[in-house]
């Protein structure tokens, strides 16, 4: 599995609790606990560790740094576009997987989880959101964020509730899932030419899994789910996947490649 070198630590002037719950986390995620006796800054523990992340245990909650700045969770645009679903708007990723009540949806790429937590609130109760994430820092954040998040909207909070984050990477999920566990099985690769407007995503690239998406894996994928998407930008990522049904909004540079078995 991809991994990057990390440890724990707590915010300046941290109390007991605190300090005892990054104990914890460390003694759970089997990773080192790093004490800032004096004062030392975030970019220091990373030079004198060698280290890629740090995993933070703040009053605020848990969050990430890195060389490329400081990573909190929050479910970005999914907020928006649940409250436009709830207005009776439409959603380019919700109409390419043909997301619907009930439905068991595997999101191989998790990151920060918007596109999982629409898919929980359209899949609803009766339905199954699976998210993998295959860096750890992440997935603590992601998974933690889920569970503690406080939104406006109640649909928003019931979605990210519902959602099961596991630490693991798609190709060894997908090597061991049985067949048929899912509808649809979909993949967000990270871009290869960031969006240059999401400056707030410049720490989650940083750290991210950068794996290739590979025609093994979409065809591995399709033995456990009949449909599987793909959002990508590049026509020729497209084809090297054997996609030939591509979805996605007339005027958006996102688009969804569709593989049916």
């Amino acid at each position: 599995m991809t991994e990057i070198k990390t440890a724990i630590t707590v915010g300046l002037n941290p109390s007991t609790t605190l300090f005892e719950e990054a104990k914890q986390w460390s003694q759970q995620l089997q990773v080192p606990l790093l004490k800032r006796t004096h004062g030392d800054s975030l970019d220091i523990l990373l030079a004198e560790h060698n280290l890629e992340a740090l995993i933070i245990i703040t009053r605020q909650g848990i969050q990430i740094y890195s060389a490329a700045g400081l990573l909190r969770f929050h479910p970005g645009m999914a907020e928006l576009r649940i409250r436009e679903l709830l207005r009776g708007g439409k959603d380019n990723f919700v109409e390419a997987l043909k997301l619907k009540q009930g439905m068991k949806i595997l999101d191989c790429t998790l990151g920060l989880g918007a596109d999982a937590i629409v898919a929980s609130h359209i899949v609803g109760a009766s339905g199954m959101v699976v998210g993998l994430e295959a860096i750890l820092p992440i997935w603590l954040l992601t998974s933690h964020g889920f569970k503690t998040y406080e939104s406006k909207t109640a649909e928003i909070n019931m979605a990210m509730r519902t959602i099961t984050t596991l630490h693991d990477n798609a190709a060894n999920y997908l090597l061991n899932a049985p067949k048929d566990s899912f509808d649809v099985v979909y993949f967000d690769p990270m871009f290869k030419q960031p969006v240059q407007t999401s400056s707030n995503f410049t720490p989650m690239r940083k750290i991210a899994c950068h794996d290739e998406l590979t025609l093994a894996m979409i065809e591995k994928a399709l033995q456990v789910a009949p449909l599987v998407v793909v959002k990508e930008r590049d026509a020729d990522f497209f084809n090297n996947l054997l996609i030939t049904e591509i979805k996605g909004g007339k005027y958006s540079r996102v688009k969804y490649g569709i593989r049916r078995r």
